[in-house]
């Protein structure tokens, strides 16, 4: 589920970012003028997208961007005046943060949020593939070991041992690596 949430002194301001993030289907765009609000906000509910409009009443923007930039959380968005531009790119430089001046330029800011949404979709995408992976690694880890043990105490060739966990898998409709734990717990436990 996709979330947004606008930080900004200005309602109207709000009002207006948000028409334009309605473009990429957000379920719930949400608003608060207070950067210790948008803190609560951030550790209650997993954002997709946080834009940031500065100047905020008691704190930098700049700050707060960096902020919630910790860890693997939203993507975030800050607008600033132009004459500040400057000062928030060097003070974000190594972060992950889109900076945009005001005025706003519409295209430019969908052009951003498109990119800074595609990525994000893309790295979950990866982080997701990586997952399965190393699942799949640590059960071909596990078999290994599970044929090695049934080599050593059942006098089995590598290949039969191989058939032996197979079967037992399709047999017993439980995945080869159960098959190779309970193998593994079998004969270590000895």
């Amino acid at each position: 589920m996709r979330l947004a949430l606008i930080i900004s002194k200005k309602k109207e301001t709000a009002q207006s970012l948000s028409q334009i993030l309605r473009l990429f289907q957000f379920e719930k765009i949400e608003y608060t003028d207070s950067a210790s609000d948008a803190r609560r906000r951030i550790q209650e509910k997993d954002y997709t997208l946080v834009v940031i409009c500065c100047p905020l009443y008691h704190e930098l923007g700049a700050d707060l961007a960096l902020d919630i930039l910790e860890g693997n959380g939203p993507e975030v968005v800050l607008i600033v005046k132009r004459d500040e531009l400057a000062q928030a790119e060097t003070r974000l430089a190594e972060a992950p943060c889109f900076v945009v001046t005001t005025p706003i330029n519409k295209a430019l800011l969908i052009r951003d949020v498109r990119f800074m949404l595609n990525a994000r979709d893309k790295r979950e995408r990866l982080e997701r593939q990586n997952k399965k992976l190393a699942s799949r690694m640590d059960d071909l880890k596990l078999q290994y070991r599970a044929k090695l043990l049934l080599m050593g105490h059942l006098d089995m060739t590598e290949d039969e041992a191989h058939r032996y966990i197979q079967k037992q898998a399709m047999n017993n409709r439980r995945t080869p690596g159960m098959v190779a734990r309970s193998i593994i717990d079998l004969y270590e436990s000895r």
